[in-house]
């Protein structure tokens, strides 16, 4: 299914909250460069667009689920690909004099070294080796126009070869996973299958939107299991195994049964 209205009630801000977007933290120091405080800035829609490393975006539980279901499926459909890997809200420096650094929702990229330091909070791109491969944002009501405006240019600009947006926060109210592929520098809507959605060959994954989430599938077109599936997997399996012993022992204890009752005649 291609769309779905939202079933979840819109996030509600009070009157008058400034960080409708999200927050900038600012460190207080003393003499002695130690941290004594902070305070919060709200985020601007450039803070947005291009992040420091402290912002904290504002986003519902809905928006970081999404998030979540896509790590997990590029966790599970790409681990055969040992240089290929997704990123959740992780600043990307471009290096690049054209293009600031940005934090979209959720990154794929490949060719990173072994070496590569994972803690790091900004990822530089260029001196890793790292490829983009897709890019995925997650509309919000505040930030929408930005996800659908400025980082269509951008993202060509630094060569994201495919930019796909889960459209949370589309003004007809019904969510829609819409895909976009690099080409000839601008950005075309990709061709959609019915039933699999979008394909990105990099990665041999479907994407599509169902079930109120993004749906992954592999080449075979059978779903990747998100995070809770993998969970109720599991418990399911965890009852098999403690039900079969059970069989088990009883099975054992029925027969010594047997025994002393023939060894009794």
């Amino acid at each position: 299914m291609a769309t779905e209205t939202v079933s979840e009630p819109p996030t509600i801000l009070p009157v008058g909250y400034p960080y409708h977007i999200g927050k900038r933290i600012v460190l207080h120091k003393n003499a002695n460069g130690e941290i004594i405080g902070h305070h919060y800035l709200p985020m601007s829609e450039e803070d947005f667009l291009h992040p420091e490393e402290v912002d904290q975006f504002e986003t519902s539980n809905w928006h970081r689920r999404v998030e979540q279901d896509l790590y997990h499926a590029t966790e599970l459909g790409c681990r055969r690909m040992p240089d290929v890997y997704g990123f959740r809200r992780q600043r990307m420096d471009w290096q690049s004099d054209a293009v600031r650094p940005h934090g979209p929702d959720f990154a794929i990229f490949s060719g990173y070294s072994e070496a590569w330091d994972p803690t790091l909070e900004t990822l530089p791109i260029r001196d890793l080796g790292g490829k983009p491969i897709a890019l995925f944002e997650v509309t919000s009501p505040a930030t929408r126009h930005i996800d659908f405006g400025l980082k269509f240019s951008e993202y060509a600009m630094v060569g994201v070869p495919y930019y796909l947006i889960v459209d949370l926060a589309a003004p007809t109210g019904l969510v829609e996973l819409l895909g976009y592929y690099l080409d000839d520098g601008v950005y075309a809507p990709m061709t959609r299958d019915e039933s699999l959605g979008y394909w990105i060959p990099e990665l041999k994954l479907w994407f599509r939107w169902h079930a109120m989430s993004v749906v992954a599938a592999d080449e075979n077109g059978d779903d990747i299991p998100n995070s809770k599936q993998l969970v109720d997997q599991f418990l399911a399996l965890k009852t098999m195994h403690a039900e079969t012993a059970r069989a088990d022992a009883l099975a054992t204890e029925l027969a010594e049964l047997k025994a002393k009752l023939n060894e009794a005649k």
